[in-house]
C-alpha cells in the first residue's frame, strides 16, 4: 500500500449512480487513473459504516493497488473492477454500473493523457495495459472484454 501525507487533487470528478466519484493520477506511470474508494463504494450503494469497513480491510491487507492519502483512499483500476464485479455478484449493482464506471474512467484517462502527442498517448496506454495485463482480466473474472 502506498501512503501519501498530503491531499490528492482530483484529475476528474464523475457522477455515478448519483454520487460524486473522483479519479486521480496514479502513483506511478504509466497506469490507468485511480479512483476514490469512498466515492466508488458510495456509488455502489454501501452505507458509511460499510465503506469504512471495506477501506479498513483494503488498508489492512496492504495491497499494492491501494493508496491512502490525506482525506481519503484511492484504489487502482483493477481493484475497482474487482470490487464492482463483487458488488454485481452480490446483487448490489448490475452491468449498467460497470458500463458507467468504464465510461467515466475513460474520460479520466483522456484527462490524464490530454496534451500528449498521439504517439505518446498510444505508448502510455500500452504501458498501462502491460502493467495491468494480469490484474484486469482477473478482476473481470477472466473476461478480456
Amino acid at each position: 500500500m502506498t501512503t501519501i501525507s498530503q491531499p490528492l487533487a482530483p484529475l476528474y470528478v464523475a457522477t455515478i449512480a448519483g454520487k460524486k466519484v473522483a479519479f486521480f493520477r496514479p502513483p506511478e506511470s504509466p497506469d490507468f487513473p485511480w479512483v476514490s474508494a469512498e466515492g466508488l463504494f458510495a456509488a455502489m450503494g454501501n452505507t458509511p459504516s460499510e465503506i469504512q469497513a471495506l477501506i479498513a480491510e483494503l488498508e489492512q491487507r496492504a495491497l499494492s493497488g491501494v493508496c491512502a492519502f490525506k482525506g481519503g483512499t484511492a484504489i487502482s483500476h483493477p481493484h475497482a473492477l474487482g470490487m464492482i464485479r463483487a458488488s454485481n455478484r452480490q446483487g448490489r449493482t448490475d452491468s449498467t454500473f460497470l458500463s458507467l464506471y468504464l465510461q467515466e474512467s475513460s474520460l479520466a484517462m483522456a484527462g490524464l493523457t490530454d496534451g500528449l502527442s498521439v504517439d505518446y498517448q498510444e505508448a502510455f496506454v500500452r504501458g498501462a495495459l502491460e502493467k495491468n495485463k494480469a490484474e484486469i482480466p482477473a478482476a473481470l473474472g477472466g473476461r478480456t472484454q
